[in-house]
C-alpha cells in the first residue's frame, strides 16, 4: 500500500488523483461528489469540517478515482504520461500510434502502470513478435482443430475487404462467424488471442485496425503455426 509521494508515483497514479483521494479522508466536499479538482477543494475547504476521528485510507477508491482521471485526460497527456513507462519496459513508443492507441485503454487501466501488459503487444518488435501457447488460441466450446478452422477461415475474410477500419472488420467477420456456425465469441476471440497473444486486450477490431492488414494476417497465420506444432 503506497503511503510516501515517491511510492504513489511508482504505483501509476496521477498527482491529481492522489490529491483528490487524500483530501477526501476525513473531509468532502459535499453535493455527494467524490471527483473534483484540488482547486474546487481550496475553495470550500474548512477546518471545521473535517471528522477528528479514525479515518479509513481505502486503497480500493484510490484506484477507482485514478481510473477517473485516466478517462477523462486529454489524449495527448496521457500519451504523455504513458510513454515512459513503456520505454521503461523496453519498448520502442512511435508517438502516432500512441497516441491512437490511448483511446482504447483509457476506459481499461486503473494505473499508468496497466499500460506494459494491456497494451505492450502494440509496441513489440513485430519481427519478434511470438504466437501465444496454443491454450490461450482456443476459445471456449472449440478445440485446437476448431480454432485452427476458424483463424483460417478469418484470413481470406480479411484480405478481401476494400479497407481495413474496425468496423468493416467487425462487419465481415460477424457475417463469416454466422455463414460458418461460430459465435461471434469464438470468432473474435480467437483472432484476439492471435494478434494480441493476450486473452485481454483493448477491442480486436480496433486493435487490428491499428497494428494494419499485413502484419494483422501475418500474427493470425503464426498463431496457426503454434496451433499446428504438436505438444512437447
Amino acid at each position: 500500500m503506497p503511503v510516501l509521494a515517491h511510492e504513489f508515483i511508482e504505483a501509476g497514479y496521477l498527482p491529481e488523483a492522489v490529491m483528490n483521494f487524500l483530501t477526501n479522508i476525513g473531509w468532502n466536499i459535499g453535493d455527494n461528489r467524490e471527483v473534483f479538482r484540488t482547486q474546487e477543494a481550496i475553495e470550500r475547504f474548512e477546518l471545521k469540517a473535517v471528522n477528528p476521528g479514525n479515518s479509513a485510507y481505502p486503497i480500493a477508491k484510490l484506484d477507482w478515482l485514478n481510473s477517473q482521471y485516466i478517462q477523462h485526460s486529454a489524449v495527448d497527456d496521457l500519451a504523455r504520461r504513458l510513454k515512459p513507462l513503456l520505454q521503461a519496459a523496453g519498448f520502442a513508443v512511435d508517438d502516432d500510434r500512441l497516441r491512437r492507441v490511448v483511446p482504447l485503454l483509457q476506459a481499461r487501466l486503473k494505473t499508468l502502470n496497466d499500460v506494459v501488459p494491456m497494451a505492450g503487444f502494440f509496441f513489440a518488435d513485430w519481427d519478434a513478435f511470438e504466437a501465444p501457447a496454443p491454450e490461450i488460441l482456443i476459445p471456449r466450446k472449440l478445440d485446437g482443430a476448431g480454432a485452427a478452422a476458424v483463424l483460417s477461415g478469418s484470413i481470406p475474410v480479411l484480405e478481401s475487404l476494400d479497407d481495413f477500419s474496425h468496423k468493416t472488420q467487425h462487419r465481415a467477420l460477424a457475417a463469416y462467424a454466422k455463414a460458418s456456425g461460430y459465435k461471434n465469441g469464438q470468432v473474435f476471440g480467437a483472432l484476439r488471442a492471435a494478434v494480441t497473444g493476450q486473452r485481454v486486450s483493448p477491442p480486436t477490431f480496433e486493435t487490428m485496425e491499428i497494428l494494419g492488414r499485413a502484419e494483422s494476417i501475418r500474427r493470425i497465420k503464426l498463431a496457426l503455426r503454434a496451433l499446428s506444432e504438436p505438444a512437447p
